[in-house]
């Protein structure tokens, strides 16, 4: 049965859930779109705003907030800036809020999304958040 899932199977022969292989996180039962959270994120000084979900480690997922911010833009000035629209995210609020620069991909130059729930996580990692 096709469910949007992408899975592999481990050494062991066990399913390991690897992410949603269309616009959709899973987070403790909960179905987020980020398209219908991410213009909350475009505060001024924002060039560029995603919410990607990335394994938590126990099955579910983590949201991450991924922000682009503009040339010049104080980066703790921002921080301040998303913290009201991140909180009236509700349940869809993001588990990490991480400042860096967005993979583009193919000629629309639009957000690769798989980059950077890569990126999100191996910074998440070694940071230990």
């Amino acid at each position: 049965m096709r469910t949007g899932d992408r899975a592999r199977l481990d050494a062991a022969g066990r399913i390991v859930l690897e992410g949603r292989s269309k616009d959709m996180v899973l987070r403790r039962a909960e179905n987020i779109y980020p398209g219908l959270y991410e213009p909350a994120l475009h505060v001024p000084g924002v060039e560029l705003a995603v919410l990607v979900g990335i394994p938590a480690g126990d099955g579910d997922e983590r949201l991450v907030a991924v922000v682009q911010p503009r040339r010049g833009t104080d980066e703790q000035a921002l921080r301040a800036a998303l913290s009201e629209p991140v909180r009236r995210m509700g349940t869809a609020r993001p588990d990490a809020l991480l400042l860096a620069r967005i993979p583009l991909s193919g000629r629309s130059r639009k957000p690769d999304r798989a980059a950077t729930a890569a990126l999100a996580a191996r910074r998440l990692e070694v940071s230990g958040r």
